[in-house]
């Protein structure tokens, strides 16, 4: 495999220049993308209210609509600075914090300079790919957690645990991004969040799941689970 020596920043910049209606196409391409990867929220719901009790939907219903604003907050506040900041090594990075930095420095109109909004496209998109994480978590998780524990795990979730493995293979600084000196000199090509979504995410739901054990409710008979219990 030939390996590119430039980044994707570099080949963006070129689009740009080359052609600003490709580059325009582009950006609404991608916010397009994160609209349809934001409403994979909306599946998962209603996956996760039918493997559940009816008496719980409400509290699952909540916990999606906490899981969106909570990891909406972490993820404009650090995430995205820890996820993909100028500034940095191969374990986090730094820089970008709540939209501001050299990134976004030219992404709002000024005077007579014209509105550049990729930086704030490239925003929306990752915090949509990060909001599935807590997700994933929260159906491992269906009647044997409190909503209020949930909302904690997902506050460290989305601030710095999903950020920094997208940092790892999503950033050009990561180690094991396509551009790392480590792993043999290749890198990983993550398709479509195989690794940083579904795995980490299903790493952390089956340690969850552990913790938290099986679904217990009142039965006469030991190791027959009859019903679920309202612990939410």
């Amino acid at each position: 495999m030939v390996r590119s020596e430039h980044t994707w920043e570099e080949v963006a910049g070129w689009v740009h220049q080359s052609s600003p209606l490709m580059s325009s196409f582009s950006t609404a391409w991608l916010v397009v993308r994160a609209i349809q990867i934001f409403l994979v929220q909306i599946g998962m719901l209603l996956l996760e209210i039918g493997s559940i009790s009816p008496k719980n939907t409400k509290a699952m219903i909540i916990k999606n609509i906490g899981n969106s604003s909570i990891s909406a907050i972490c993820f404009y506040l650090l995430g995205y600075g820890f996820s993909f900041g100028e500034n940095g090594d191969d374990f986090v990075g730094w820089g970008g914090f709540a939209t501001k930095g050299a990134m976004f420095a030219n992404a709002t109109a000024v005077g007579n300079i014209s509105y550049n909004g990729a930086s704030y496209a490239h925003f929306i998109y990752y915090f949509c790919v990060l909001n599935l994480v807590p997700t994933i978590v929260a159906g491992s998780l269906s009647e044997r957690t409190h909503v209020v524990a949930y909302f904690v795990v997902t506050f460290f979730i989305s601030l710095f645990i999903t950020p920094v493995v997208m940092h790892w293979a999503w950033s050009n600084k990561g180690w094991a991004s396509y551009h790392s000196r480590y792993l043999m000199n290749t890198g990983v090509l993550d398709f479509a969040g195989s690794c940083v979504v579904h795995v980490s995410g299903g790493i952390m739901a089956l340690v969850g799941a552990y913790v938290v054990g099986p679904r217990k409710a009142a039965s006469p008979v030991k190791g027959v689970i009859s019903g679920c219990p309202d612990k939410m």
